[in-house]
């Protein structure tokens, strides 16, 4: 009712400010959803943009209106913000929040580091001041920002979140109260290592990264076979089969993330019966960089040779097959029920 002195100003002029929003102490608190019972945060997994994830249930406030996902925090409706802006900087991706706000997010110890660049939204023009603050829960300040006004510039933050179970994400008000600290944590986001495999796992069945193959694609518990992907044959060296590994044709390349948590790689290497008698190479195997066996030479006329790898600590395992410096006809090799420990 605007005959009763209550008004809502707004203008999308940030430098005309004709009323205050925040006159007789009035104020939009709010608070996300409570958690139903039984429901449990998920864990962040993947390199993620916390926009792009939920955060916990129950862990959400700010000072004025929601936190906003990819815009400024506005006023106090939902999705009454603007592109988030800082020092004339424009962000497509961060949350828009107002001071006092807080936040959560379950990492659970699987992340390594949260970045983003904060200051206050320039809706306010050159008001605001605020503290931006990373919290290991509510263990522990992992990162404290002194005041930001907002007449200083962007500010692009790293914070090590290595072994953090819960990632919280605090802004207060400068200590002169909360007029107009509009807080954006702009291109918040955190990066997480793929998992490690735990207990036993055939690599055919772990995600890689940088696979290269000299003869079609790299294919998961089949022979090489010919240049499209799923026409290799069942995985067989000297007559014995085998129902998991990875069928490649010299050269090829392929890696894996451990993270140093595994101890040791085996498996039955050669040359595909599907070539006859045919083709040999040569497979390495490679820890951070590192040869961590000696080369293995294998021709169409063998069997299979078993092979088992310390690979302790290693972070990026590589598995290599190289042709025999003869040319790469008839070079499919096997990694024949290739497993990590």
């Amino acid at each position: 009712d605007p005959t009763g002195g209550v008004g809502y100003p707004w203008t999308d002029q940030v430098t005309d400010h004709p009323a205050d929003p925040y006159a007789g102490g009035r104020a939009y608190p709010w608070s996300g959803v409570g958690a139903p019972a039984g429901l449990h945060a998920s864990a962040i997994t993947a390199d993620s943009y916390l926009s792009d994830v939920t955060w916990d249930p129950g862990t959400a406030s700010s000072g004025w209106g929601p936190i906003e996902k990819d815009l400024s925090n506005g006023e106090k409706n939902a999705g009454d913000g603007k592109t988030l802006t800082i020092g004339g900087t424009t962000y497509a991706k961060g949350l828009g929040v107002h001071a006092n706000s807080s936040v959560s997010y379950t990492l659970g110890g699987t992340c390594s580091t949260f970045s983003a660049t904060i200051g206050v939204d320039d809706e306010v023009a050159e008001r605001g001041s605020v503290i931006f603050e990373v919290w290991n829960g509510t263990a522990s300040k992992l990162y404290d920002s002194g005041v930001v006004r907002g007449t200083d510039a962007p500010r692009d933050i790293s914070v090590s979140v290595s072994g953090v179970s819960t990632l919280r994400l605090v802004v207060r008000d400068g200590g002169d109260g909360l007029s107009a600290d509009h807080a954006d944590w702009a291109l918040a986001r955190v990066t997480c290592p793929p998992a490690s495999p735990s207990g036993e796992a055939y690599v055919s069945d772990l995600p890689w990264s940088t696979p290269t193959n000299a003869w079609g694609p790299i294919e998961k518990d089949l022979s090489n076979g010919e240049k499209l992907a799923g026409d290799g044959k069942t995985l067989t060296i000297g007559g014995q089969t085998y129902a998991k590994g990875l069928g490649v044709h010299a050269n090829s390349s392929v890696s894996y993330a451990l993270s140093g948590r595994c101890s040791t790689f085996t498996a039955a290497v050669g040359v595909d019966d599907e070539v006859g008698d045919r083709g040999s190479v040569v497979f390495r195997v490679y820890g951070d960089g590192t040869e961590r066996m000696p080369a293995v030479v294998r021709r169409g006329t063998d069997g299979a040779q078993l092979i088992s790898v310390d690979v302790s600590g290693v972070n990026e395992l590589k598995l290599v097959v190289g042709d025999n410096g003869d040319g790469i006809s008839s070079d499919h090799a096997d990694w024949a029920d290739a497993k990590l420990t």
